[in-house]
């Protein structure tokens, strides 16, 4: 009876492994929400009555060149 820690280290391990299928099959068929997301009411009002506050970004650039300097020390 010399390899008796290795008999016992293979059988918690098969013990493990059935507990955890055991658990997903109940854990599976129980929703994880109580309400699905798209079920879901929303907190904040979108009335849409103000005007959008951000202001355009107009670029005298275009993005390529843009790019083009961001990489262009890469390249060497």
């Amino acid at each position: 009876m010399d390899n008796w820690l290795i008999i016992v280290i293979i059988i918690a391990a098969f013990a493990l492994i059935i507990g955890n299928f055991s658990v997903v099959q109940q854990n599976a068929n129980t929703p994880l929400r109580k309400q699905g997301l798209n079920d879901l009411e929303e907190t904040l009002p979108r009335s849409h009555n103000k005007a959008h506050k951000m202001p355009t970004i107009v670029s005298t650039e275009p993005i390529e060149s843009k790019e083009k300097k961001r990489t262009s020390h890469l390249n060497r």
